[in-house]
């Protein structure tokens, strides 16, 4: 009411108009500075999503790494089991080479313990299976000499043919 009575005693409409586009101007200005306040806001909270999505990345990484580490341990304790395994075939081998030999010798003469005893020619038994062992030995560490790789790896600087 006292703003009709300034219009109509003044009879100044120019400054009214002046006043409220200086009220909208003001509204306009809050509005801008809400806007920006949430553009700020959305600033930020892309800056803490970026951080966010990092962590998760790094947590991934290391969850991976330590994965990785097990997997690498596993295999090591694998390779030393295998190795330990292969050195018990050869020793397995190396007997069934040593005793092989000599049961042909039994099968073509058809010798059994008692004939051993009685024959004179036992000693063509014995010779003939300590001559066809040592060809056989011989012949199996010629061809483990070629198959043997020419140096092996040792897996983080430990040997493992030295560790086991």
């Amino acid at each position: 009411m006292e703003r009709d009575i300034y219009r109509n005693d003044a009879g100044n409409g120019a400054l009214d108009s002046q006043e409220d586009t200086f009220q909208e101007q003001i509204k306009q200005m809050h509005s801008l500075n809400r806007i920006l306040a949430w553009l700020s806001g959305l600033a930020k909270f892309q800056s803490r999503l970026k951080i966010h999505i990092e962590l998760t990345y790094t947590l991934l990484s290391q969850r991976h790494n330590r994965l990785n580490t097990s997997v690498a341990q596993d295999s090591r304790r694998i390779a030393s089991a295998t190795l330990s395994d292969s050195k018990a075939m050869k020793a397995i081998a190396v007997v069934t080479l040593v005793f092989l030999p000599a049961e042909p010798g039994c099968g073509i003469i058809n010798l059994d313990p008692e004939h051993l005893r009685v024959s004179k020619f036992w000693w063509t038994h014995v010779t003939s299976a300590v001559v066809l062992t040592a060809l056989v030995l011989l012949a199996w560490v010629v061809w483990m000499r070629r198959k043997r790789p020419s140096k092996a790896v040792p897996l983080h600087g430990v040997d493992l043919e030295k560790a086991a």
